[in-house]
């Protein structure tokens, strides 16, 4: 979830986004633990869990011993949140801890949105037209209509809609409401948020961790909430 300190630009709060997190996390499987991060990050729902490394869990354990001194510095940890269900899966192999989670999981244990579109077909009243790409939408007389191409270019048939969510990714979303509004050789800003991999060294070294089995994914989750540092 986000933290309100992150939304003090936006156009809302965070009140508004809560009940919607415990929405999407009613379909969408989240691992993760209960642990001292919830006290910044609530976790919306009942995580299940997934297996975290020895040197994680050490690491973990040791930050715990000190939490007071941590949070008085503005540091707040846990392990770290991942979508998808790591073993008590219905019908499919429970996680095996191969690494091979960057190349693509071969037991489906990271949740993807395809999970959720296979029960949304399940619908009457859904449908969902695959090879249709948008390129762009007109507003007229209360009603909106969405002009687009197949996959190889050609014009489709326009689709008429009375509200249209675009969620595109921003590359892509700011493209399709440029050529919209007839924008074009404009200058567009993209605000990113940066995340860094920084090497750890322990004054304590834990044995035999190249034959551990692993997943691949992020272990733990720190956040920094110092005035000092940054006001976000």
């Amino acid at each position: 979830p986000m933290h309100e300190d992150e939304m003090q630009d936006w156009p809302f709060d965070l009140a508004i986004l809560q009940p919607h997190y415990e929405k999407v996390l009613q379909f969408m499987p989240m691992a993760g633990q209960h642990d001292p991060l919830e006290q910044l990050l609530p976790l919306y729902c009942n995580p299940s869990g997934h297996g975290l490394s020895v040197q994680t869990t050490l690491f973990l354990s040791r930050m715990c011993k000190n939490h007071d001194t941590l949070k008085h510095r503005g540091i707040y940890f846990g392990g770290s949140r991942l979508a998808g269900k790591y073993f008590g899966q219905q019908n499919r192999m429970d996680c095996q801890y191969c690494g091979m989670c960057m190349y693509g999981c071969p037991y489906g244990i990271q949740y993807s949105a395809k999970n959720t579109l296979d029960e949304l077909r399940k619908n009457d009243r859904f449908a969902y037209r695959s090879g249709f790409v948008v390129t762009r939408f007109k507003e007229k007389d209360g009603m909106v209509r969405i002009y687009g191409t197949d996959i190889k270019g050609h014009a489709q048939a326009p689709v008429d809609a009375d509200r249209v969510i675009l969620a595109s990714g921003a590359p892509a979303t700011a493209k399709i409401i440029l050529h919209s509004l007839g924008l074009y050789n404009r200058p567009v800003k993209l605000k990113t948020s940066d995340q860094y991999y920084l090497p750890l060294l322990s004054f304590s070294g834990q044995p035999d961790i190249e034959h551990e089995r692993l997943h691949t994914m992020c272990q733990s989750f720190w956040v920094i909430k110092k005035l000092q540092i940054s006001p976000y």
